[in-house]
């Protein structure tokens, strides 16, 4: 049987994974993720029997994974990881999510996390080796995959540089294939996965998507409503156009109109060798005004703004593609690969070769 623990802090997984004799209790595959995106990935290739997961984590949290296990892996049972000061987290996910136990962080005893361990084991049911549920005939079914890696790579990127029609490309080549395979609005699962990635581009700029309402809806009622693949593709362009707009909207708010749009430009251009007059020229200020303003607003100058947006888009790459660095230097606007890697370094603290390593 398979474990996997789901925790951001390094030390609380260790505890769990190393504090107790897993083999005892029968679990011969103990599996660590970071975060609840990097769990769901493995959760969907592995289908573990038991997640034991913590709620707050960056990129998805502990709630958002348990309902998107519940569609893929219906069969793994969940247990919660708690501080106590988050009851109410906890009460959540147990009543809504499907929890079926929770752990204290810090005072449980490894006595008592074998005893919750065997008891959840008794309502586990069998998952063959391959990771699939067996059907009524005994026989195992592949499950396509319609958001695949280079398509979820493709979205990221037409997201990060605000290009809404190339985010639609990816959406119509998805749906294309549904159609192509005569799949059900039911079938098509990973519509959970594509709100995910707006979801984690908008937390990053602070915002929620909770705050785009699609007819008075939120976007997971707004979506259970379809009924076929078409106009499930037609909502999904409608809320691409309202997710650009809250974008700008949000930029808008957060800064001025100049430095809103000054930093819409850098996310759209960073490949490009932006320079700070060609973008004042474009906003219609003076350069001087524009370098000044921007750093009054942000915070940070002009330079290091743009060296951050290249390096977030760097670490994806360095993630998500096997490309070499030079050539992730490259695709992110620089022109030499050791400037690109000292500045890595001076924004990371580590080169892009052992960053690579530690996520991979």
């Amino acid at each position: 049987m398979r474990v996997l623990i789901v925790d951001d802090e390094v030390l609380v997984r260790k505890g769990i994974s190393m504090g107790i004799k897993w083999d005892d209790l029968g679990f011969k595959e103990v599996h660590e993720s970071r975060n609840g995106l990097e769990a769901l990935e493995y959760a969907k290739e592995h289908y573990p029997h038991l997640v034991i997961t913590d709620i707050k984590m960056p990129k998805m949290d502990g709630h958002e994974l348990i309902e998107q296990l519940k569609i893929y892996c219906p069969d793994t049972i969940v247990i919660v990881l708690s501080c106590i000061n988050d009851m109410d987290s906890v009460r959540k996910a147990m009543k809504f999510g499907g929890a079926v136990d929770y752990i204290p962080k810090l005072s449980i005893s490894t006595e008592d996390l074998a005893d919750i361990v065997k008891k959840c084991k008794k309502q586990m049911k069998p998952i063959d080796r391959n990771g699939d549920a067996g059907t009524k005939e005994g026989k195992t079914t592949q499950k396509k995959v319609y958001l695949t890696k280079e398509r979820e790579q493709r979205l990221k990127e037409a997201i990060g540089t605000q290009n809404n029609e190339a985010a639609k490309k990816v959406i119509q080549i998805i749906f294309d294939d549904l159609s192509e395979n005569s799949a059900s609005v039911d079938r098509f699962k990973e519509w959970h996965e594509l709100i995910s990635i707006l979801s984690g581009s908008i937390k990053k700029i602070g915002g929620n998507i909770n705050e785009l309402k699609m007819n008075n809806l939120n976007i997971y009622d707004y979506f259970n409503g379809c009924k076929n693949l078409y106009e499930m593709k037609e909502r999904f362009f409608a809320l691409l156009d309202r997710y650009f707009n809250y974008i700008e909207e949000y930029q808008l708010k957060r800064y001025g109109e100049e430095i809103g749009k000054t930093i819409q430009y850098l996310h759209l251009h960073y490949k490009d060798a932006i320079k700070l007059n060609e973008v004042a020229q474009h906003i219609g200020i003076n350069d001087t005004y524009l370098c000044k303003l921007f750093k009054k607003e942000t915070g940070k100058n002009f330079t290091d703004y743009l060296n951050e947006i290249r390096i977030q888009k760097a670490k994806e790459l360095l993630v998500e593609s096997n490309e070499p660095i030079y050539a992730i230097a490259e695709l992110v606007g620089y022109n030499s690969e050791s400037y690109f890697s000292r500045t890595f370094k001076k924004i990371e603290n580590m080169s892009p070769k052992a960053y690579r390593r530690s996520h991979k």
